[in-house]
Parts: C-alpha cells; sequence; structure tokens
C-alpha cells in the first residue's frame, strides 16, 4: 500500500468530494493536522455536518461545509 505524502499542505485550501464518507473522513482528519483548510463536500448536509463537528471536537474545526453533488454541473456551480 502507498503512503500519501501529506508535507505541503499546510495552509492550503483542499476540497475533498465524498468527505463523510468513511475512507474520505480519515483524509480530511489527516490533512487537517497538517494544517490544510479543508471544503468537505457531499450530498448530504446532516453528515458533512455531523463531520464537521466531530472534527471540531478534536480541534480540527478548519471546515466548509459544502452540499453538491458532483455528477451535478449545476449544483457545483
Amino acid at each position: 500500500m502507498k503512503k500519501i505524502r501529506l508535507e505541503g499542505v499546510e495552509g492550503k485550501v483542499v476540497v475533498v468530494t465524498g468527505a463523510a464518507g468513511v475512507l474520505c473522513s480519515s483524509v480530511v482528519e489527516d490533512l487537517l493536522r497538517h494544517g490544510a483548510k479543508v471544503a468537505l463536500v457531499g450530498r448530504t448536509r446532516a453528515k458533512l455536518e455531523k463531520l464537521a463537528k466531530a472534527l471540531a471536537r478534536k480541534g480540527l474545526a478548519d471546515t466548509l461545509v459544502c452540499v453538491a453533488d458532483v455528477l451535478d454541473r449545476d449544483a457545483l456551480e
């Protein structure tokens, strides 16, 4: 398994689609721990907000909830 390198993300804005999923939520947490700001993108506001609150309780509150379906161009715009 290849390890993801997170050097250089400090202060950068990273957009994570499917952010509330099991795999992506772990990636989001790692990005935040390395100093990135993360836009949480997904189709379900409640799941995204739940994730944002859980991260904030860990001191990782530099997130923005963005509800959108990446397959729907109008929703992304």
